[in-house]
């Protein structure tokens, strides 16, 4: 004899009913959504001061590749570069948003109506002024941002080739390297290099 299904003495669900289901299913995952919201924004305003920090560098560091390509040698100072109009650089390129640590101001001539002297300096060290092109390499750093701007954490270098890396303060290795590359450019040496991390 063949199993019959088991009757409990309800009705399938209608229509409506299971539309009516659907439509709360969808409210609570809007309204869970929106509790979501906030914690992801925080997150990402955190982030997005040290992409901006990259960025700006990056920016700066391929205008000083235009710049040495027509002149022969890299700027002496950033002044120089946000100088030229074809680069179309504003103040805000020079400088870290999440900086509690006051911008360090550009030495030379002060020609810009909006000038970076004006505008209290740049976040980034530059190191690499009047470097000539045949000197560069992608191990030659030609900016950096101080560990004080990001809480004494990290530090952005940027290299020769664009590249920006992130240093994070979490290891005598990386702290070696950060002090070295300090060192090197409060003596002044030119080419400032960081040392390779050891293998």
């Amino acid at each position: 004899m063949p199993e019959q299904p088991l009757d409990y003495g309800l009705a399938p669900p209608s229509r409506r009913f299971r539309k009516l289901i659907f439509a709360l299913i969808g409210l609570v995952v809007v309204a869970g959504s929106f509790a979501l919201l906030p914690s992801l924004s925080h997150r990402s305003s955190r982030a997005s001061p040290l992409l901006r920090c990259k960025n700006n560098l990056r920016q700066i560091g391929m205008a000083l590749h235009l710049y040495a390509s027509r002149d022969g040698a890299l700027p002496h100072t950033l002044q120089l570069l946000f100088d030229e109009p074809e680069y179309a650089f504003s103040t805000g390129d020079f400088l870290c948003t999440s900086s509690a640590v006051s911008p360090v101001l550009p030495t030379g001539r002060e020609s810009s109506p909006t000038s970076l002297q004006r505008a209290g300096g740049a976040s980034y060290v530059y190191v690499a002024g009047g470097l000539k092109l045949n000197e560069m390499s992608p191990d030659i750093v030609l900016a950096y941002e101080p560990p004080e701007n990001h809480g004494g954490k990290m530090m952005l270098v940027l290299f020769g080739d664009c590249r920006v890396e992130t240093l994070v303060d979490g290891g005598p290795v990386t702290k070696s390297r950060i002090d070295d590359l300090i060192r090197q450019a409060e003596r002044g040496i030119k080419p400032v290099v960081l040392s390779p991390l050891p293998r």
